[in-house]
């Protein structure tokens, strides 16, 4: 079904036709002076797609006609009002190029390789994000939407083997002594000489060897 569509920013208002209903596939609009996330979030009401805007969006305006499907006119939205979009999870992610992110990502023994082919499997290619190797393959630039430099960060650290955990050594409070055995721990040796300070309680820090 053919939709078609007036955008009237200047009242606030959008005048639908009689006919327009949910989950459609061809869209034709025509926006005069309409804030562009108003125009966004009329295609998500009339087409039932998920589309998330930045705050910015409010502040820009769109003129014209646009037609074809959701992804259609989003590449149409990008080149006149250099918009910035992506989808991920059934959801559109819409924002200007100029909102766009960088981080810097560590790999470990994943490499840039495997995390190029991570991302690709979630079907984030370098078509929506800037993926650049640094540090000889040990770390990676992303950059593009905040959202999608986000997901892509958390899919990359989620594929990573977790750094080794090593817990700070136990502290004993223990009797000055010439030699204490500890079960678990084995033998700690204390030595101490007549240039080492004694405490006044009579008690030291003994941390067990490595």
């Amino acid at each position: 079904m053919r939709i078609s569509l007036l955008c009237l920013c200047c009242f606030a208002q959008i005048a639908q036709a009689d006919t327009v209903q949910s989950q459609v596939d061809t869209l034709a609009l025509r926006a005069i002076d309409t804030r562009l996330n108003v125009f966004l979030d009329t295609i998500d009401t009339i087409t039932g797609s998920r589309i998330e805007t930045t705050e910015t969006l409010r502040t820009q305006t769109v003129n014209g006609w646009y037609e074809g499907s959701v992804e259609d006119v989003l590449e149409t939205l990008g080149r006149s009002s250099d918009l910035d979009w992506f989808q991920f999870n059934n959801t559109y992610y819409v924002g200007l190029k100029s909102e766009a992110a960088t981080r810097i990502v560590r790999l470990g023994d994943v490499g840039y390789a495997g995390a190029v082919t991570a991302l690709e499997n979630a079907d984030i290619t370098a078509d929506v994000l800037n993926m650049i190797s640094v540090a000889n393959g040990s770390a990676i630039v992303l950059t593009g939407h905040p959202k999608l430099v986000a997901f892509s960060e958390a899919i990359l650290q989620s594929i990573q083997p977790p750094d080794e955990i090593v817990a700070d050594a136990p502290q004993i409070r223990v009797r000055r002594a010439n030699v204490l055995s500890v079960e678990r721990l084995g033998q700690v040796i204390l030595s101490p000489t007549s240039a080492e300070p004694v405490n006044p309680g009579g008690t030291q820090s003994v941390v067990p060897p490595q």
